[in-house]
């Protein structure tokens, strides 16, 4: 995808004479997504949520039409805004429709020099091409979304997940590295289906999904729906005793919500958690240091770390377990 935008970008940028070009993809009315920025001969992709609420965006999606604006920079996007700002530049905004003309899907924002725009009805043939690279570009995302996403928890799938969990062990093992994993059951999840029903059972794994979701490192970390009603968190660069925080964390939000069925009874939602990590320390004989020797194999730290889930529930749920 990043290849399709590069190329639009460039396009813009050099039809239009644009030192300045963003390109966004419209979720609605109000928001969007920052798919690209050209900025002076260099690209960026950041895939950056943007709020269009008071900017002249909201203006372009409701007319769906080219119009020109002041422009600025804000945290290195080229952006519109309202008359009587001061702007650095001028803005054309350039909406990007559909196929049937019905809807704005895009924007294009491009800087404008003295006498370097073509003419309007020029970049309106424009629009259409570049519409229509966004639209392959959303549906290439929608069904990345499908491949990776599961579509209950909007966590990782598990077999994308075991895709980049050997990617890490892989790297890890070649430059020396460490990684922890967190195994995390719902306690009882069967009883909770059995009074309550599935409809029920799902939204405890939205809300525990949710728990995960909140507590883990944004782009670095893995969440996963594991299997049914286990979840996995991949932790690169964490020892165990960051795992540990980061599991405790987790299984104390659970401990704490007080979550209600649809019919306003209350439902108590604990979960147990498994924790490993990819090396094995011992003592050195004659020092009594600890040293850290070969890396563990991806199959021996998921062994480990089912067996301390299985220690947290014996020692009666609601726990955390550490494979030290």
């Amino acid at each position: 995808m990043e290849r399709l935008i590069r190329h639009t970008l460039e396009t813009l940028a050099n039809i239009a004479q644009s030192k300045y070009v963003t390109l966004l993809r419209v979720k609605n009315s109000h928001s969007g997504v920052i798919a690209g920025i050209f900025a002076q001969g260099k690209y960026e992709f950041p895939e950056k949520q943007i709020e269009f609420i008071g900017t002249p965006l909201v203006d372009v999606i409701l007319n769906q039409k080219m119009n020109l604006y002041g422009g600025t920079i804000k945290k290195s996007v080229f952006l519109p805004i309202e008359e009587g700002q001061d702007n650095q530049f001028n803005c054309l905004c350039m909406p990007l429709l559909d196929e049937d003309k019905h809807q704005v899907i895009g924007i294009a924002l491009l800087s404008e020099s003295r006498g370097s725009m073509p003419p309007e009805h020029c970049l309106s043939a424009l629009s259409s091409l570049i519409a229509t690279t966004m639209e392959i570009t959303i549906e290439n995302e929608r069904l990345y979304q499908l491949a990776t996403m599961d579509s209950l928890t909007e966590l990782y799938t598990r077999p994308y997940f075991e895709n980049r969990l050997e990617e890490e062990f892989t790297r890890a093992h070649r430059h020396s590295g460490i990684l922890s994993l967190l195994l995390i059951d719902v306690d009882d999840f069967k009883q909770i289906n059995d009074s309550f029903g599935y409809q029920e059972g799902n939204l405890v794994l939205k809300e525990v999904a949710r728990f995960v979701r909140l507590s883990v490192r944004q782009n670095i970390d893995f969440p996963c729906r594991y299997n049914g009603e286990q979840f996995m968190v991949m932790l690169p660069n964490t020892e165990v005793d960051g795992a540990y925080i980061l599991a405790e964390r987790i299984r104390q939000r659970c401990e704490r919500k007080q979550m209600t069925t649809l019919f306003g009874l209350p439902l108590k939602v604990t979960v147990s958690v498994g924790i490993s990590h990819n090396v094995e320390t011992v003592a050195d004989d004659k020092t009594g240091e600890t040293r850290r020797i070969i890396p563990l194999t991806k199959d021996e730290v998921l062994y480990r770390a089912d067996l301390m889930l299985q220690a947290a529930k014996q020692a009666g749920k609601n726990k955390v377990m550490v494979w030290w």
